[in-house]
């Protein structure tokens, strides 16, 4: 398992990604430099507690299309880069999926419908432009670089990892309050298991 992990950050850590809204061009391995980091390809509900923790969190997303929106209605509480080449899907070995797997998703899967309800009901419309056919997932990096805390990639368009299992890996108490919560980066597990199809 370790060896995997040190694959998946060699993978891409010499990689680069553009830093919304200035168009920066950064690699990877500066990203998770000087804190640990969740990489999620998107979430932010737990921004606040890993910021309480010293934990950056970051959205890597695929394009230029609709980010502006993302933006102004602050869809995501965290630092967000663009990957246009996939290089970091690629290298991480997210799938991709074709039309028909999307339609059938879209049609047939109550997981699909339920996500898509939660959506509506927190005023996040559909959008569908852009590439709706890469799945992505979740990757946490010690500080340093020293190891990949967990790994997970998407089984389907409504699959996500639970907050909870992000926090559980960081060592994070979700129920501690934050104002309670010390500055200091807590240590994470040593032998947190890669979790998702890798």
């Amino acid at each position: 398992m370790a060896s995997e992990n040190s694959e998946l950050l060699r993978a891409v850590e010499g990689k680069t990604v553009t830093k919304i809204p200035d168009l920066e061009e950064v690699q990877m391995s500066s990203l998770w430099e000087d804190q640990t980091v969740v990489i999620n390809y998107f979430r932010s509900k737990i921004a606040p507690l890993l910021r309480a923790h010293n934990i950056r969190l970051i959205g890597i997303g695929l394009e230029e299309i609709g980010y502006q929106e993302f933006l102004e209605k602050k869809y995501f509480d965290g630092d967000i880069f663009l990957d246009t080449n996939h290089e970091q899907y690629k290298a991480l070995g997210y799938k991709t999926y074709n039309i028909c797997n999307i339609c059938c998703a879209v049609c047939c899967s109550a997981d699909v419908k339920r996500v898509s309800a939660e959506g509506k009901k927190n005023n996040i419309k559909n959008n569908w432009k852009g590439n709706g056919l890469q799945m992505g997932g979740t990757l946490i990096v010690e500080k340093g670089g020293k190891r990949v805390i967990l790994s997970y990639k998407m089984k389907g368009l409504a699959d996500h990892l639970d907050n909870s299992k992000i926090l559980q890996a960081l060592n994070i108490d979700e129920n501690a309050p934050i104002s309670d919560i010390k500055s200091a980066i807590i240590t994470q597990p040593e032998n947190v298991s890669v979790s998702g199809d890798t």
